[in-house]
C-alpha cells in the first residue's frame, strides 16, 4: 500500500498518475492518469516489484476502431531497432492485462467520464510554440511595432 500512495502525483511520460485502481497479480498495478498536455483520461500500468516485461525500448503505438470503417487499426509511431514480432506481441498481451483488469471497475469508468481537467497557462503556451502559433504570433507584433516606428502618425 505505501508504494502506491508514493506512486500517486508521479509523472511517467506525459501522463501524470492517480490513484491505483487495480493491482494484476504478477503483472502490474492499473491506475488512472492524465495527459500532461490535452488533459485526457488514460490508464497507466506499471510492473510488479520483482517483474520483468522484457520489452527492449521505446514503442509508440495507436490503437483505434469502430466508426464508418468498421476495423481495428494498430499504427506503430515509433519502436526500437532491435524489435521484434515477439516484443510488439508481449506489449498487445500486456494492455489485454490492462484492459482485463479494470473492465468492471466502476472507478475506471468515471474516470473515462470525468471532465477533462483543464489546461494550465504553461501548457497552453508549450503547446502553441510548438506548434509554432506563439512564434508567429510573436513575429507579427514585432512587425507591426517596426512598421509603426517607421511611419509618422498624421
Amino acid at each position: 500500500m505505501e508504494e502506491e500512495k508514493s506512486a500517486e502525483g508521479t509523472r511517467i511520460g506525459a501522463f501524470v498518475l492517480g490513484k491505483c485502481v487495480q493491482a494484476v497479480p504478477g503483472v502490474g498495478d492499473i491506475y488512472v492518469a492524465h495527459h500532461v498536455d490535452t488533459g485526457a483520461p488514460a490508464l497507466v500500468m506499471l510492473r510488479a516489484r520483482g517483474t520483468t516485461w522484457h520489452t527492449q525500448g521505446a514503442w509508440k503505438l495507436e490503437l483505434s476502431g469502430g466508426g464508418p470503417q468498421r476495423g481495428v487499426r494498430l499504427r506503430i509511431h515509433e519502436a526500437p531497432a532491435t524489435a521484434t514480432r515477439a516484443d510488439l506481441m508481449l506489449l498487445l498481451h500486456l494492455m489485454e492485462e490492462l484492459v482485463r483488469g479494470v473492465e468492471h471497475n466502476p472507478r475506471v469508468r468515471a474516470h473515462w467520464r470525468a471532465r477533462r481537467p483543464r489546461r494550465s497557462l504553461a501548457a497552453w503556451l508549450a503547446l502553441a510554440w510548438r506548434t509554432g502559433w506563439l512564434a508567429a504570433a510573436v513575429l507579427l507584433v514585432l512587425v507591426i511595432l517596426m512598421a509603426l516606428r517607421h511611419f509618422p502618425r498624421q
